[in-house]
C-alpha cells in the first residue's frame, strides 16, 4: 500500500524531475525573443539540491545547467530547543527560511523557445523536496528574424 508520507521506493530515495513545455512570447516573429533573467518562487519542503537545465529551440540537450543548494541560502535552524525552552516547535509559526525565491541569468539570451527541466536530488532525509509555485521570466522581443543554423539552409 502506498504511503503519501514516505518518499522512498523499497528503501531507496528517488529524484523529482519535471520539464516545462517550450515557452515563447506571443505575437513575435517566430517567437524570437531575448530572455534576461528567470526567478523561481516556491516553498522549501525538505533537504535537497536542485538542478535547473535550460533547453533552447526544442533542442534535446541542455545548453546550460544551474545548481541551487537551498541549505547554503535558507536558514533552516530552529532558535532554541527542548532542553532550554521545553519544545522544538518554532515559536510564532513556520520557519521564515522556507521561502523559495532565487533568480538566475542565462549565458545565452536569444532564442525562439526556451524550456526548463527541474531536477530535485533529495538530501539525507528524503521528503517532498520543494513545491514550485511560480516561474517568472524577464523577456523582451528582439528585432529582426530568427537566424537558422547552417544545417537548415539550402
Amino acid at each position: 500500500m502506498r504511503d503519501p508520507d514516505v518518499y522512498t521506493d523499497a528503501g531507496v530515495t528517488y529524484d523529482l524531475r519535471f520539464r516545462t513545455a517550450p515557452l515563447h512570447l506571443e505575437n513575435t516573429v517566430q517567437g524570437f525573443e531575448r530572455w534576461r533573467t528567470a526567478q523561481v518562487l516556491g516553498e522549501h519542503l525538505s533537504d535537497h539540491t536542485l538542478d535547473i537545465s535550460v533547453f533552447y529551440n526544442r533542442e534535446t540537450n541542455p545548453y546550460q545547467v544551474f545548481t541551487f543548494d537551498p541549505s547554503a541560502v535558507l536558514d533552516q535552524s530552529v532558535w532554541g530547543d527542548d532542553t532550554v525552552w521545553g519544545d522544538n516547535t518554532v515559536w510564532g509559526g513556520d520557519i521564515a527560511g522556507s521561502d523559495y525565491n532565487f533568480e538566475f541569468k542565462p549565458k545565452r539570451q536569444k532564442h525562439s523557445t526556451v524550456s526548463f527541466e527541474f531536477h530535485g536530488h533529495p538530501g539525507t532525509s528524503p521528503g517532498a523536496c520543494f513545491e514550485l509555485t511560480e516561474l517568472l521570466l524577464e523577456c523582451t522581443t528582439r528585432g529582426g528574424r530568427m537566424r537558422l543554423p547552417a544545417t537548415r539552409k539550402l
